[in-house]
């Protein structure tokens, strides 16, 4: 007999718990979703990367700053995140950094494109235009298909 308030295992058919299987489901749903935005971030970061020092040379600080004002969390590196792929791009010749002492004296390691670099971005950004457009209307034809009930 169960006590009052609690609620009675549900059993499947081999006799273990529905309720915990589902809990468990649940949680790995739960943490599949960050893994996924994780993993999509790592795969375009260096695109990213690339396009914002086309602009002008950059330090490290400079640019976590400008990912977050720029596209919010969706973009948001740690630096413990974005110097490991600034190294990666500088000994790819991606990117070359060049100490700089700033208006309060500290120097700064800015990070600037490459002529590689250059070449590398108009690659990638390639790549990225016909990867976003084809999920995009692989996922808009997915919507419609449901929403006509297909």
């Amino acid at each position: 007999m169960v006590p009052r308030g609690h609620s009675s295992p549900i059993l499947d058919r081999h006799g273990g718990r529905c309720d915990t299987q589902l809990r468990r489901a649940r949680e790995r749903k739960a943490e599949e979703m960050p893994d996924f935005e994780r993993e999509l971030k790592r795969g375009i970061l260096e695109l990213v990367l690339l396009r914002l020092l086309s602009a002008r040379p950059k330090y490290g600080y400079e640019l976590v700053q400008e990912l977050r004002t720029s596209a919010g969390e969706v973009l948001e590196v740690k630096e413990g995140t974005l110097y490991p792929v600034l190294y990666r791009l500088e000994e790819q010749s991606l990117i070359s950094p060049q100490w700089q002492t700033g208006k309060r004296g500290v120097p700064r390691k800015y990070y600037e494109l490459t002529a590689e670099g250059e070449s590398r971005l108009a690659e990638l950004r390639g790549i990225w235009i016909r990867f976003a457009s084809c999920v995009t209307d692989l996922v808009a034809d997915a919507e419609d298909d449901h929403e006509v009930g297909r």
